[in-house]
């Protein structure tokens, strides 16, 4: 019965081995196993280090070291021998000897960029493919190129940095500098737990890999992630942080969370990026569902959670969420239930308070703030009933669901007004450094709207050190003043006439400044933010049982809604204005809302004089948030924090 049932074996990996081979030599590719010998023919090879005995993964196992095996295997290590020859009976018999006592001899590899090539015991591994094993004992030679700037080389380079101390045993990136920021963050988790002393090998980080990795083989994700099993470990690190004295269901278990970023491991960025801009609303169908509010599907807990990092003053970024929040709460009062947490702190605390809302279930949870970001995501993998959208202008790496405005519209009309009324030639621009709520490109939008007024004008910008104090605000007014700058666009409003009029959704003013002092004489815009319309529209989703999208979903969404939306919005003081300059401003406003005019048309340089726009070719939205750079216009008046 054994031998029959090892013939049969070996008939089901023969036909796996041919079925590889003739789908890779259909597709113009070798179907036998990558020899290491004919690889390194046009390579220089530093020396050899004989490293001992390893257990090396099955999966790193990726060809033999001569031609004299190769022709005997595809290139998954499955035979290609027919049944009648010595081979198949060989490989029957080591088939026979893992089932009755496990593959116990150790195989000689050469171990070359990190993969492993075989000198001795190409059946053993072709035994073990078979059967879905782990890993395998090897005795390990490793061959060293010379360094060279080749992407593969550099990576490998880094990964022998540290694995002269043995740390990275069989792990691999797929990306430089990765291998340096998993010691950083571990000799800093380290510091955090006493009991694990002055570890300088990192042996317990090396023992949670093992732990991971087995947990996700054993889930079939090493077969359906092309990313290494290391690129994984680190995103599953930059979530969860590190699996320490995990029991191995606890570890199975977030593992399994983390799945929806895995699969973003093996997409670019810019292709995660499914961008919902604004669409016209079908009013009547809203309507139908207000007034079914009584025969709802009640599978879904129907609330609504916001949560801020900030506490609501009198104007701001935190300011325009709670001003929408509590007009939201107001106009569904009754149908849907709401929870507030505001002040979220950073770290351990911030994921706490945001874990403590997702127990309540919410339908939709609204979190926004600079840096809150990562513990909303950890908490969202953690609880997949609620749908979580996090205010951020970022989306890269993340499963996570995000809305956002195109701020840069509105900056652009500023610039705009600015250019019309400025008198000194110079305008200013008051903002946090970029990388929180500001982005470059808002600086940018605000640079080409003067420029498109005056060719000759010049942006003075300037970084809040803490926009929450008048007094840093304030020498941020002074700055730009003995830059020449007559107008400032001022991320967060303070003092100046009439303060306690401004909306409560404002969160920015153009002001025109008193020379000298830089107090704010008048008020000549604002920048509106009123969320609520967005609320609005994710709550009616929820009352309809169409939440916003799931963090479990493939390829989150991105909604960047713009001033055709009504979302953001620049409402201008048009008696101080004058009726000319607020006339061409409407015309102007009117044209960026139907689309016959965008913020980045035409040329623009970089402050080095590099051509980062052309004419003609308008960048794509990716593009625009992605910008790390500033107009060849804008001179910095300080330097930003790092």
């Amino acid at each position: 019965m054994g031998a029959d049932n090892n013939v049969a074996q070996y008939a089901v990996a023969l036909k796996a081995g041919k079925r590889y081979f003739a789908e890779k030599t259909a597709a113009g590719q070798g179907g036998y196993l990558p020899v290491l010998d004919e690889l390194l023919k046009n390579v220089s090879i530093e020396g050899e280090i004989y490293i001992g005995l390893r257990e090396v993964p099955i999966k790193r196992i990726m060809g033999t070291y001569a031609a004299g095996r190769s022709t005997a295997f595809a290139g998954n290590f499955m035979p290609l021998l027919g049944p009648d020859t010595e081979f198949a009976q060989k490989w029957q018999h080591l088939y026979q000897a893992h089932l009755e006592e496990g593959i116990r001899d150790a195989i000689k590899v050469y171990e070359y960029l990190g993969y492993y090539y075989v000198i001795e015991g190409n059946k053993r591994v072709s035994v073990l493919n078979f059967v879905d094993a782990y890993s395998i004992h090897a005795d390990v030679t490793r061959m060293i190129p010379v360094r060279s700037g080749d992407k593969d080389i550099a990576i490998y380079y880094e990964f022998l940095d540290f694995d002269r101390r043995r740390i990275f045993d069989n792990m691999w990136f797929s990306k430089q500098g990765k291998f340096t920021w998993l010691v950083r963050k571990a000799r800093s988790y380290a510091k955090t737990r006493p009991e694990l002393g002055p570890d300088e090998k990192l042996s317990w980080m090396f023992d949670c890999y093992e732990n991971f990795a087995r947990r996700y083989h054993e889930m079939g994700f090493g077969n359906e992630f092309s990313h290494t099993t290391a690129d994984a470990f680190a995103e599953y690190v930059r979530v969860f942080s590190f699996p320490y004295g995990l029991s191995s269901t606890e570890l199975q278990q977030k593992v399994r969370l983390a799945r929806p970023q895995f699969k973003l491991l093996d997409v670019e960025a810019t292709q995660n990026a499914a961008n919902i801009d604004y669409g016209d609303e079908d009013v009547e169908a809203q309507r139908r569902v207000i007034a079914r509010l009584g025969s709802l599907n009640k599978r879904r807990n129907l609330s609504v959670a916001v949560a801020l990092t900030g506490t609501p003053s009198l104007c701001g970024w935190d300011m325009t969420h709670a001003f929408s929040y509590r007009a939201l709460k107001k106009e569904f009062e009754g149908k849907l239930s709401f929870l507030f947490c505001q002040s979220v702190p950073g770290g351990e605390e911030g994921y706490q308070a945001i874990t403590e809302l997702c127990r309540e279930r919410p339908g939709l949870l609204f979190a926004a703030g600079p840096g809150i970001k990562h513990n909303v995501l950890r908490a969202a993998l953690e609880s997949p009933e609620t749908s979580v959208l996090c205010c951020s202008p970022f989306f890269e790496g993340d499963s996570l669901p995000t809305y956002y405005c195109r701020l840069y519209e509105a900056t652009f009309l500023c610039g705009i007004l600015a250019g019309v009324m400025t008198t000194t030639g110079v305008v200013g621009i008051a903002v946090p450094p970029p990388g929180g709520t500001v982005l470059f490109s808002d600086i940018n939008a605000f640079a080409a709207g003067a420029q498109l007024i005056n060719p000759r004008i010049r942006v003075a910008l300037t970084y809040l050190s803490d926009q929450a104090d008048p007094a840093a605000v304030g020498a941020a007014r002074a700055r730009l003043v003995q830059s020449g700058a007559d107008i400032a666009l001022i991320r967060c409003p303070d003092g100046g006439p009439a303060i306690n009029r401004l909306p409560e959704d404002t969160a920015a003013s153009l002001c025109l400044l008193t020379p000298e002092s830089g107090f704010i004489k008048e008020y000549l815009a604002v920048i509106s933010l009123n969320w609520r319309i967005f609320y609005r529209h994710m709550a009616l989703e929820l009352l309809a049982d169409a939440p916003a999208q799931s963090i479990a979903s493939a390829r989150p969404l991105h909604y960047r809604w713009g001033l055709d939306s009504g979302m953001i919005d620049v409402l201008t003081s048009d008696i101080v204005l004058g009726s000319q300059p607020v006339r061409l401003f409407r015309i102007f406003k009117q044209m960026l809302i139907s689309g016959t005019l965008r913020p980045f048309d035409g040329t623009m340089a970089d402050r080095d004089g590099a051509v980062r726009i052309k004419d003609g070719k308008y960048p794509s939205f990716v593009s625009i948030v992605g910008m790390d750079w500033l107009a060849d216009i804008v001179t910095e008046l300080d330097a930003r924090e790092e």
